[in-house]
């Protein structure tokens, strides 16, 4: 028997042997590059992400730096087969099947069990994810009386809040966000009954976290709190909005979301302290690692903290077990983990920001290292000023691509910002952390607090003189795939000729010549590319820009919440950083209301408008903060050329004078844009006395001039002789969706129909855009509305309207008949409605 005992001992010694060699040996020959580059590649090709060729490109380049061929081919091959399949067996399932029927209550209600998915988030309404048998939603309700936490089961009666697609250029695309983070849709939610308790673990972690947040709120100055609550748990509810747009405006956005920096800096002290306790450094890691496993889903699983955990995680083998670790290695089994359970990340930017900039930073950091010590700096004074800036713009230059074509914006304050700040933010992340390990000693704690809010106060302010540097963040077009190529392969060069001394000079000449030909060819387009004109879809109100050579033409900003979500984000779309005039026809909300957003990030040369007067706060503050930036306000009258070339000219029809009608809307500012032989015409609100007077100037002019029809098409306006005279071959009518006034009138419509005249309604259309190149004439007549998933594009206009959009009660004109039919449905009573703005 003794001998059978020890034949086992002996057989189990060796096969644990003999299972540490082949661990030790998968680990340095299955690099994590294998398992990560074809996941990537398989779930880019399941989800037809945009981004596809960016993101190959730096997939090639990173399982060509892995090393693909040297060690272990037919494993290595075999692996990549098994990890593309993974990647691309992640196929965005079917849509949910639909709710049920609408009830005879309210039309859309239902009933609804769910559980709560991460910790919900309370500005304007209560926000939170629930997953359902039909899928995962983002749910809106009001705050019920009992706390919500995750893995809490819920009942409700909801119902169904589609958003729309972006419908214009730049616009926010809320369904693709909804697709990034796993989500079926939006639903609106009320009399919310718990059913149950969540589990142990997710008890445990909703009380972790409030401790944590009521450490900070007790230990950290008032002014601060939110601010160490955002950057260490990632609560963002909060924030002052000011504040928000100071980090935004300087580029240091990355500060406020938990980064890798804070994880490990978190990490970093946990292992301080361990040793402080005589803490074997193996079983220290491992502690370390299993506070990092509560630390993620107290932070609410943000990708960047589940990618430093990761990465973590992986270099634990390493430290058992002795051997060196590699940090591309843990890179990709961090993205290969990520994505094994989180596949829909592979459309998040901040997924491919995050892994981008980690790269890049693994990637030039011994590169760096290595130029330190052949220049001989290696005080730390001259590593901090040189190393800082130097990875700065390394990584600013790798994920630019990425920032132009989905955010459209560049902000090279941010690579001062982070010289700046990296010791005061780095000093409040680890006085916070040391806050929050300390909180049981209120004493102690309330130091470390008082620290951390002094670095918060210091990192606040430089932020903000950062955000008021002039051409902090500056618009950008997004970047042709050719340049994409060429800047990241002066980004992948450089190391490799730091490293072997060859072709430095030629790798830094090449990417000067590309800096200097991409500028000059963006000014030279700006300057002698196609003139173009723009009816943007703003909802309920006007609003149209004109590219025109050598300025940027504004023409009325649509209502107040346009400014934010569509006329700002088109001019960052377009790469427009000036808007050299402004035309306000007249002062309605729904024709100023958006442009004191807009003026506040954006540089305007001169504001025009009729020279009367709205007695409205709204006004008054919109003069106010004009006369702040030093933007004038200039009164025009029929007469004036607001602009003049040699083939271009925009010119005001009417008012004759300022005050000349008594009705508002009549006094609008209209302007004629005579672009190469074809006339634009701009009408604002004008009424019926504003065009009789017009035609009594003389109407000779305005005859096939494309209109932007009054007064969203109202029937009040658009008198048929003023519509007989002008005979416009296409008619632009800007009105919200189903809104209250009736617009466009029915009779207007029918008018329009009768002349021929090819009409575009905001609402259905999206943006409308008229291009005139520099050799020929464009006719109005040709072209079409697009068809594919992004509008179309003709020889004439283009339509920004993606498929997805169900026009059905959305005003929808259906060649000739649509409006009509619509108008029957508002028009209950029998009777015409009124139209009145």
């Amino acid at each position: 028997m003794r001998r059978i005992g020890r034949a086992k001992i002996r057989a189990g010694s060796a096969f644990l042997k003999g299972w540490r060699r082949a661990s030790v040996a998968a680990y340095h020959r299955m690099h994590g590059l294998y398992a990560a580059l074809p996941m990537v590649w398989g779930c880019l090709e399941a989800y037809r992400f945009p981004g596809f060729s960016y993101l190959g490109f730096l997939a090639t380049a990173l399982f060509l730096e892995g090393g693909v061929g040297k060690r272990l081919a037919a494993q290595a091959f075999l692996f990549v087969c098994w990890a593309t399949w993974l990647g691309g067996s992640h196929i965005p399932a079917p849509a949910p099947p639909p709710f049920p029927p609408a009830s005879s209550e309210a039309k859309v209600f239902f009933e609804l069990e769910g559980t709560v998915e991460g910790f919900p988030s309370q500005k304007r309404r209560l926000t939170f994810n629930l997953a359902t048998e039909r899928g995962s939603y983002r749910v809106m309700s009001d705050t019920p009386s009992f706390p919500i936490a995750p893995g809490q089961r819920l009942r409700c009666r909801a119902r169904e809040a589609p958003p729309g697609p972006p419908t214009n250029p730049g616009q926010f695309d809320y369904p693709a966000y909804l697709r990034s983070q796993d989500l079926d849709g939006i639903l609106e939610a009320r009399g919310l009954v718990r059913i149950g308790k969540p589990g142990p673990f997710n008890r445990l972690i909703a009380f972790l976290r409030g401790t944590l947040e009521r450490a900070l709120d007790r230990s950290v100055p008032g002014d601060q709190a939110p601010l160490l609550r955002a950057a260490m748990l990632g609560a963002t509810d909060d924030l002052d909005p000011g504040l928000v747009e100071d980090f935004k405006a300087s580029g240091m956005l990355h500060i406020l979301a938990i980064s890798g920096q804070h994880v490990g800096i978190f990490a970093l002290i946990l292992l301080q302290v361990f040793a402080l306790l005589r803490l074997p450094r193996k079983l220290a890691y491992l502690a370390t690692g299993a506070a990092l496993g509560l630390y993620v889903p107290i932070c609410g699983m943000q990708i960047s903290v589940l990618r430093a955990a990761i990465m973590f995680w992986s270099c634990l083998p390493a430290v058992l077990w002795e051997r060196p670790g590699s940090a591309l290695n843990n890179l990709g089994w961090a993205a290969a983990a990520s994505l094994a359970f989180m596949p829909y990340q592979i459309l998040s930017l901040g997924f491919q920001l995050s892994f981008a900039a980690t790269f890049f930073l693994i990637l030039y950091s011994p590169a760096l290292a290595t130029l330190l010590s052949r220049w001989r700096l290696t005080g730390p004074l001259a590593v901090y000023l040189v190393s800082t800036p130097a990875l700065s713009i390394v990584i600013y230059l790798g994920v630019y691509p990425l920032l132009a074509a989905v955010v459209h914006t560049a902000a090279p304050s941010s690579i001062l910002g982070n010289l700046a700040t990296v010791g005061a933010s780095s000093g409040m992340i680890v006085s916070a952390c040391l806050c929050l390990l300390s909180g049981p000693v209120a004493p102690i704690a309330a130091c470390f607090g008082e620290s951390a809010g002094a670095f918060g106060a210091m990192l606040t302010h430089a932020v903000h003189l950062l955000a008021l540097w002039p051409g902090s963040a500056y618009s950008v077009p997004s970047l042709p795939l050719g340049w994409s190529l060429a800047l990241l392969f002066f980004v992948f060069a450089f190391p490799y000729a730091a490293r072997t001394r060859r072709g430095l000079l030629l790798v830094l000449a090449g990417a000067a010549a590309f800096s200097g030909r991409w500028a000059c060819g963006e000014a030279w387009e700006a300057w002698r590319g196609p003139a173009s004109v723009a009816y943007l879809d703003v909802g309920q109100g006007d609003g149209a820009l004109c590219r025109l050579p050598g300025a940027i033409v504004l023409i009325d900003a649509g209502p107040p919440e346009a400014g934010r979500n569509v006329i700002l984000p088109y001019l960052r779309h377009e790469g427009i950083n000036r808007l050299d005039l402004v035309v306000v026809t007249h002062p309605d909300l729904d024709h100023y209301g958006g442009l004191a957003y807009v003026a506040a990030h954006m540089a305007i040369g001169k504001v025009v408008y009729p020279g009367i007067e709205a007695d409205t706060r709204a006004w008054n503050d919109l003069r106010a903060a004009l006369a702040q930036r030093g933007v004038p306000m200039v009164k025009v009258a029929r007469g004036q050329a607001l602009y003049a070339s040699r083939d271009i000219r925009l010119s005001v029809l009417s008012p004759d004078r300022p005050g000349q009608f008594s009705d508002r809307n009549d006094n609008s500012v209209v302007t004629l844009l005579d672009m190469r032989g074809r006339e634009f015409l701009f009408t604002g609100d004008m009424g019926p006395d504003a065009e009789a007077n017009l035609l009594a100037k003389g109407g000779g002019p305005l005859r096939n001039a494309i209109l932007k029809v009054p007064h969203h098409g109202s029937d009040l306006s658009n008198a048929r002789s003023f519509l007989d005279a002008v005979r416009p071959p296409v008619s632009v009518l800007s009105a919200g969706r189903s809104n209250r006034f009736g617009h466009p009138g029915p009779v207007t419509v029918a008018a329009l129909e009768e002349l021929d005249s090819r009409l575009f309604l905001t609402a259905r259309d999206g943006a409308v855009t008229f291009s005139c190149g520099r050799d020929r004439v464009i006719p109005a007549g040709e072209g079409g509305t697009g068809k594919d998933g992004h509008g179309g594009e003709s020889d004439g206009w283009t339509t920004y309207l993606p498929a997805t959009l169900d026009t059905a009660g959305h005003h929808g004109i259906d060649a000739a008949r649509g409006v009509r039919k619509s108008h029957r449905r508002l028009d209950r009573n029998g009777g015409r409605r009124k139209n009145v703005d």
